[in-house]
């Protein structure tokens, strides 16, 4: 068998997610809060900062397609109407008041998405800050703080579900490829496919690069796969 050959089995995406929440800390001053702050944080060796320069660089590049941009513009809308308003938030008249806002995990899992957190942020607006505590593909444990939101209480109740929904989605699929990576050993390499969610293709095949996966093709324009359905 020749040292080049290599295997490539597709992994079958199905809809995992990652519990996380948000546990806050509410102060007229942010700075208390940052010498309490408790954080258990992956190791970083050389193989590591090489993996996340190649992430972070596949972001930008998926971001630069604007499709990241139309997904956080629609989850703004779809929660916050055409108004662009949190009701309840208002009426409690939380902006005044600042917090900080750790992200815990809620079991093992491989991170995946916190690269497109600035983006959502500044899609929704609000004045809140983000300030990673981990990376993605790196691998967490339940309890770990994987992340902050620093601003005002309001902001950060507002975008707090959003962010959570995506870091549980895109963590969900970044552990179940590192377990078919594990699986499949260093011979196979293994693949994502288009049965993607509806919008969410980008940011799941970024998700599949996070475990360890490789990406396939983005879409019908990138790569040619002929099947049954084409000769038939």
């Amino acid at each position: 068998m020749s040292g080049h050959w290599r295997s490539r089995r597709r992994a079958r995406q199905s809809h995992p997610a990652v519990p996380c929440v948000c546990s806050f800390g509410r102060s007229d001053s942010v700075g208390p809060w940052l010498g309490r702050i408790r954080c258990t944080m992956p190791e970083h060796d050389q193989s590591r900062s090489d993996q996340d320069q190649t992430l972070d660089r596949m972001y930008r590049n998926l971001a630069h397609t604007g499709l990241t941009l139309r997904l956080f513009e629609l989850a703004r809308d779809e929660d916050l109407g055409p108004e662009v308003l949190d009701r309840t938030a208002a009426i409690c008249r939380t902006d005044a008041a600042r917090a900080l806002a750790r992200i815990i995990l809620g079991e093992d899992a491989y991170i995946a998405g916190l690269a497109a957190i600035p983006e959502m942020i500044e899609v929704f607006g609000g004045g809140v800050r983000f300030e990673p505590r981990s990376a993605d593909g790196s691998p967490a444990r339940a309890g770990d703080c994987i992340g902050q939101l620093i601003g005002p209480i309001g902001s950060i109740v507002t975008i707090e579900r959003p962010i959570l929904n995506l870091l549980g989605r895109l963590s969900g699929v970044a552990s179940r490829t590192a377990r078919f990576v594990e699986q499949a050993g260093p011979r196979v390499e293994v693949l994502d496919t288009r049965k993607t969610t509806p919008g969410l293709r980008v940011l799941e095949k970024y998700a599949v690069r996070c475990g360890g996966g490789s990406s396939h093709r983005l879409g019908l324009y990138d790569a040619v796969m002929i099947k049954d359905n084409h000769i038939a």
